[in-house]
C-alpha cells in the first residue's frame, strides 16, 4: 500500500499492549512508513536500536514508576502535556491515522486531538487489548469514554473472545474487528538442536513470565511448579517483576524447592532464555490473547496455559500446546508432568507451536493493520492538508480534554 504518516499511541509499561504498540511502530516504519510513537514516558522496554526509523515523542523521560505498573490514572497535568504533544505533531507533520493501543486513556485523547484538528483529517483506530475491556464488565465507565469509543473510526482487538466481551461492556453495536498480536520470528525461533541438547539435561526448567498482576495470578504458577517438582527434577525461572512478586516469593520460600527457583527480574534477553527453558506456564485469571505464549511457541516452547479467554484461539489442546481448567491446578501439574516425561509428545508438540506461530508472523498482522488504516482513510474525506480555516497549531492548544 502507499506509505502513511501513522501516530501510535500507548503506555510505556511493561506490558502486552505497550509491546505491541512499540512493535508495530517499529515494523510499520522499516515497511516505509513515517511512524511518530506517542508514550508518556519513554518506553524502558525498548533500546535506541529497536527504535530506528520511529519518531518517538515523550512528556517525561523517565518514569519513577515501576516498570510493571500499569499508570492510567493520569493527572490533569499530564492529559494536558500528552495532548499538546501529539496535536502539535498531528499537525505539523500532517499524520494520517492516529492509532491508540489500550483504550484507557487513549480513547478520550485520540478523540479530543481529532476533534481538535478536524474529524475529515484524521480517522482514529483503536485496539482494546484487556482490562480496558475487562475493566468494564460489572461497573460503568468513566463519563465520555463510551463517546470515545463509539467514535473510534476502526475499532479492533486481539481475539473474538475478547471481542465479543467489548460488546458486552461497552454496548457495540456490533464487535471490532479481530486483529491478533504478532511474534517476530527472525527474534523468537526455536534452536536447531532444541531436543538434542536439552534430552541430556534431566532436569527440567519451567519458565513463567508476567508483570506479576494479580491479574496474571503468579502464586497459580507457583502451586503448579510446586506439585510439579514433587514429581520431578525442576527449576523455575521467574521473568519479570510487578504487585505480587513479593507474594510469590513468600510462597516458594516456605517450601523446600526454594533453592530451585531463578528469578531474573525485568530483562530484555527473554528470547535467549525461553530456548534454554522445557515449559511455560501461563497462570492468567484472564488474558485477550497472551503474547508471551506466542513468543514461547515460536521458540518451540509447549505452552501450559488456562482454557479461558483468548487462549483457546491461540492454543489446540494437546496439538500444539496444553489447556488446564483454572479451577483445577491438579489437572495442570498432571499435564505438565505428563510432557516432560514424554520425549516424543514434547517434540511433537514443540514442532507443533512453531508452525501454529508461523500463523501470526509480524509481516501477515502488520498487513492486517495496514488494510485497516486504508479501510479507515477510505471513508474519510480525501487528505490533502491541514489547511482548513481555524485549524492551526495555536487554535489546537486553545482546545483542552473535557
Amino acid at each position: 500500500m502507499a506509505t502513511l504518516r501513522i501516530g501510535i499511541m500507548c503506555h510505556d509499561s511493561w506490558g502486552g499492549s505497550g509491546r505491541i504498540g512499540v512493535q508495530l511502530a517499529c515494523h510499520l516504519a522499516r515497511r516505509g512508513h513515517e511512524v511518530h510513537l506517542f508514550t508518556l514516558n519513554r518506553p524502558r522496554m525498548v533500546t535506541e536500536v529497536e527504535l530506528i526509523g520511529v519518531n518517538q515523542h515523550s512528556v517525561f523521560q523517565e518514569s519513577l514508576r515501576h516498570p510493571a505498573f500499569l499508570h492510567t490514572d493520569w493527572s490533569k497535568f499530564e492529559l494536558k502535556a500528552y495532548l499538546a504533544m501529539v496535536r502539535n505533531v498531528c499537525i505539523s507533520r500532517r499524520l494520517q491515522i492516529l492509532h491508540y493501543h489500550y483504550a484507557i486513556p487513549f480513547a478520550q485523547l485520540s478523540l479530543a486531538v481529532a476533534h481538535s484538528i478536524g474529524s475529515d483529517f484524521l480517522p482514529v483506530v483503536g485496539t482494546l487489548h484487556g482490562t480496558d475491556v475487562t475493566n468494564f464488565l460489572a461497573t460503568s465507565p468513566p463519563p465520555g469514554f463510551l463517546e470515545a469509543v463509539y467514535k473510534t473510526d476502526r475499532l479492533t482487538t486481539v481475539s473474538h473472545h475478547h471481542a465479543k466481551l467489548a460488546v458486552l461492556a461497552f454496548g457495540l453495536d456490533q464487535p471490532p474487528r479481530t486483529v491478533r498480536n504478532f511474534v517476530d520470528l527472525s527474534v523468537f525461533r526455536p534452536p536447531p538442536n532444541r531436543h538434542g541438547a536439552r534430552a541430556r539435561d534431566k532436569v527440567c526448567r519451567v519458565v513463567h513470565i508476567s508483570n506479576f498482576r494479580p491479574i496474571k495470578n503468579p502464586l497459580l504458577a507457583a502451586n503448579i511448579f510446586v506439585g510439579l517438582r514433587e514429581h520431578l527434577a525442576a527449576k523455575l525461572w521467574l521473568i519479570g517483576d510487578g504487585a505480587m512478586m513479593g507474594a510469590v516469593r513468600e510462597r516458594l520460600a516456605l517450601t523446600p524447592f526454594s533453592n530451585d527457583v531463578c528469578y531474573f527480574g525485568l530483562t530484555r534477553d527473554v528470547p535467549a532464555t525461553l530456548v534454554q527453558s522445557d515449559l511455560m506456564i501461563v497462570s492468567s485469571q484472564m488474558e485477550s490473547f497472551c503474547l508471551v505464549a506466542l513468543e514461547a511457541m515460536a521458540s518451540g516452547l509447549p505452552v501450559l496455559a488456562p482454557r479461558i479467554g483468548g487462549l483457546p484461539e491461540l492454543i489446540t489442546e494437546g496439538i500444539d500446546g496444553l489447556l488446564f481448567s483454572p479451577d483445577d491446578p491438579g489437572m495442570a501439574i498432571e499435564a505438565a508432568r505428563a510432557i516432560l516425561t514424554d520425549p516424543v509428545r514434547h517434540r511433537a508438540i514443540s514442532k507443533a507451536a512453531v508452525r501454529k506461530a508461523k500463523k501470526y508472523r509480524a509481516e501477515t498482522i502488520i498487513a492486517q493493520y495496514e488494510a485497516v488504516y486504508a479501510d479507515a482513510l477510505s471513508n474519510r474525506s480525501t487528505y490533502h492538508s491541514l489547511e482548513k480555516p481555524g485549524t492551526t497549531i495555536e487554535a489546537a492548544r486553545a482546545s483542552d480534554l473535557d
